[in-house]
């Protein structure tokens, strides 16, 4: 009798040795899962990080172009404008002192 209980001790011992086995090594197994996607997915990240960063290094150089060509159009308007402000108070100036040649010599045409 003692030796069937020893049998049926040592059977439920093995069985739970091979049970926990079982167990260790599934958990194992998903623990290797995790691990091989978690490289997956880090491959991933640096990957689209790094897309990310060239997309935003190609839209901070198009900003540049594009705010230098802005920059560059205002100031030839500004400079445009300038110039033919310029102009126009030439030929105002022009026209006043024609103008004002063309009073002096209606006035001595009046008076002779």
């Amino acid at each position: 009798m003692v030796n069937d209980q020893e049998k049926q001790a040592c059977k439920s011992i093995i069985g739970k040795l091979i049970s926990n086995s079982n167990h260790f090594e599934k958990t194992h197994d998903t623990l290797l899962k995790f691990k091989s996607q978690k490289e997956n997915l880090s491959t991933i990240y640096k990957y689209e990080l790094n897309k990310a960063n060239k997309i935003l290094e190609e839209n901070e150089k198009l900003y540049f172009e594009l705010w230098s060509k802005i920059k560059s159009n205002e100031e030839s308007k500004i400079f445009f404008i300038k110039i033919h402000m310029e102009k126009f108070s030439n030929i105002f100036y022009d026209l006043s002192n024609i103008t004002q040649e063309f009073y002096k010599v209606w006035l001595i045409l009046i008076f002779i």
